[in-house]
């Protein structure tokens, strides 16, 4: 059979990537780690070329193609099957990284539904204006379903949430774990008064479901219950929200002070730092789709506490310590082990360390590549 002609359209991917930007960039470096056996052609937009990594631009297994734009863009929806018709030339597949695929035109499409949070976590993201248009997203979300060859997620829980908050048959759906890659890091992060400390790290957005405040609570608990901890901080990485302030409130009314440092969006690299200087990472969602930050803090070396909830315990697969997010007194005890105890930090570490290796570059995009050949076989 020939090789499948397949055009990706990573116009999700932005100057400062986060969530969908970040899974659409190592979906890319994952096509190029499997070496296609003929290269696959890529949307990007222009001001993101020159950022993108050398894997990425320097590799022969991609194309890469400047096109302005969003693909969530009205014109784009209208305008995008037809331009992928003559990019791809003709091509058997393309792949759009996320729910917004032309509504006309093109070739057989595979689209990336990572979750159905704003329709499952009622009341956690009431200023979010997918939850205010829940029946919009609803009625979206199932016609790009309805009209794609085939549907990717990110776990076995998404999927199956999918099927059965949309009703997408779920023989349509294939579930790909997310690839993780973390640059080892060149030393403990600078500038930050973090560097002789101990700190527990939580990555992310400040989505009530992501349950930053809840963990704020759970850290002072745990000080007040330890004073041998007190000199250990919390560290939070992620852009501010000014819609849910929660996090910020919390940490004021508890008087923690300098204890507990927001530290906003920070670069893939000094990410890489924080994970690498971590004592352990914290992650407390009620949901989760996949739960990148937990799966990069395994791939770091670093010790994870986590939800029991959702797709949260499939990731971990045994090699963190998993918690109800409701249980703030078994979170405290739980972080307060990983602390005190070097002996089980390093048996987490080392069985994280093990289970990334089911994440790699090479796997996911493999995973994709085979996805399709299956659509374009009409499979």
């Amino acid at each position: 059979m020939p090789a499948t002609a397949a055009l990706i359209d990573a116009r999700p991917l932005g100057p400062d990537p986060s969530g969908i930007g970040v899974y659409t960039l190592n979906l890319l470096r994952g096509i190029a780690a499997a070496d296609p056996p003929r290269p696959v052609k890529v949307w990007v937009r222009p001001e993101v070329v020159g950022r993108l990594p050398p894997a990425v631009t320097g590799s022969g297994a991609l194309q890469l193609i400047e096109r302005a734009g969003s693909p969530a863009s009205p014109r784009s929806l209208w305008t995008a099957g037809r331009d992928a018709d003559v990019d791809a030339g003709g091509g058997d597949v393309l792949h759009v990284p996320d729910v917004f695929a032309p509504l006309r035109g093109g070739p057989p499409s595979v689209v990336t539904l990572h979750d159905v949070i704003p329709l499952v976590c009622k009341g956690q993201l009431a200023k979010s204006r997918k939850q205010q248009l829940a029946w919009v997203w609803r009625r979206w979300l199932k016609v790009q379903c309805r009209r794609a060859a085939a549907v990717a997620t990110v776990s076995d829980y998404s999927a199956d949430d999918i099927a059965r908050v949309l009703g997408v048959p779920r023989g349509k759906i294939t579930a790909i774990h997310n690839a993780v890659e973390v640059d080892a890091a060149s030393g403990p992060p600078q500038g930050d008064g973090l560097v002789a400390g101990r700190f527990i790290l939580n990555v992310g957005l400040r989505f009530p479901y992501k349950n930053v405040d809840g963990l704020i609570r759970v850290f002072a608990r745990m000080r007040d219950a330890d004073p041998a901890l007190r000199d250990v901080r919390l560290v939070v990485v992620g852009p501010h929200d000014p819609r849910y302030p929660q996090a910020e409130q919390e940490a004021q009314r508890l008087g923690l002070g300098d204890a507990v440092r927001f530290m906003g969006y920070v670069d893939h690299e000094k990410l890489a730092m924080f994970y690498a200087a971590a004592a352990v990472v914290a992650v407390p969602s009620f949901y989760e789709g996949f739960g990148l930050p937990l799966a990069e803090a395994m791939a770091a070396g670093t010790p994870a506490v986590c939800s029991n909830r959702a797709s949260l315990p499939e990731v971990a697969g045994g090699a963190a310590l998993v918690v109800d997010p409701d249980d703030q007194a078994g979170w405290a005890d739980a972080l307060a082990r990983v602390l005190n105890d070097a002996a089980l930090a390093e048996d987490l570490a080392r069985r994280g360390r093990e289970r990334a290796q089911a994440f790699s570059l090479a796997t996911f995009g493999a995973a994709y590549l085979d996805l399709y050949r299956r659509v374009a076989a009409g499979c």
